[in-house]
């Protein structure tokens, strides 16, 4: 169990007192509110994930306990300065980030093909790649997201989920059974399922989406690789280490590897089509 030891400093003013919470975690694992930095705001290096600081209902970290004393020193404008740039950086975090591409071979609105009607027309919606079957479908998405998205979770959910690499948390480490029983919180983030252990962790996913899609993506080339079965590249047929080491990518949790990188733009055009391909390949 963690040990958290809080004193309250009062700061005088005027007309009220002002309280801030300074808290410092005895072990080594990171608190379960989440810090708004990365960065110690007084010396520029990474926090420690052991000392922080609450402020106005957020958690600001620092690299040393020495370093939280200074920024109570601050006055409330700088510190609020600094929590408007943390809070502009984590959402810069979140909207840069790409994801995947759509990978369902059917229209969430209409149900039909893929292809049935021409070449899929294609719209970020929200951050995240969509395809219809025509473009008055993205009128019906864009004027209920809430419906449509949900649709799009379930069915990335069920075909992804068989390819999940890990049984914990990506965010908290914490098991995702209970007594034999599956108790994992899904969530699909940018068209790629997420298994976590609750809501609270999706949020950190959320908001710095690129940290832990690089951790699942270490996962699945270490359960995946070994076992990889597929010898040709999906694209171009071409035999992989043919023209050098095989360039990698994992889309849809699923490790895809390509004679070159050249081929990552036919296979966005239609991605569907060759993960069926990989998926094919990996049948016994």
């Amino acid at each position: 169990m963690k040990r958290l030891t809080t004193q309250f400093l009062a700061l005088p003013a005027i007309a009220a007192i002002a309280f801030l919470s300074h808290a410092t975690l005895a072990d080594d694992k990171p608190d379960a509110k989440a810090a708004v930095n990365k960065v110690c705001p007084i010396s520029g290096r990474a926090i420690d994930g052991k000392t922080f600081v609450d402020y106005k209902g957020n958690r600001v970290g620092f690299c040393c306990p020495a370093c939280d004393d200074k920024f109570l020193a601050w006055d409330d404008a700088k510190k609020d300065a600094f929590l408007k740039k943390s809070a502009g950086e984590k959402r810069n975090a979140a909207s840069d980030f790409k994801g995947d591409p759509y990978t369902l071979t059917k229209c969430p609105v209409t149900d039909e093909e893929l292809g049935s009607m021409g070449e899929p027309p294609v719209r970020i919606i929200e951050g995240r790649e969509v395809r219809v079957c025509c473009a008055g479908c993205f009128r019906k998405i864009e004027k209920d997201t809430k419906k449509y998205f949900a649709k799009m979770d379930k069915q990335m959910a069920d075909d992804q989920r068989s390819h999940y690499p890990l049984d914990t948390c990506v965010v908290s480490h914490e098991p995702l059974k209970r007594k034999g029983k599956d108790t994992a919180f899904e969530f699909v983030f940018r068209n790629r399922l997420y298994r976590l252990c609750c809501e609270d962790c999706a949020k950190k996913v959320e908001e710095n989406p690129a940290r832990y899609a690089a951790e699942l993506d270490k996962a699945i080339r270490t359960k995946q690789g070994p076992q990889y079965a597929m010898t040709t590249c999906p694209v171009s047929g071409e035999k992989l280490g043919g023209m050098g080491e095989p360039v990698e990518r994992i889309v849809a949790n699923r490790l895809i590897r390509f004679c070159c990188a050249g081929c990552f733009k036919t296979f966005d055009k239609d991605p569907a089509k060759y993960i069926a391909k990989v998926d094919a390949a990996a049948k016994p």
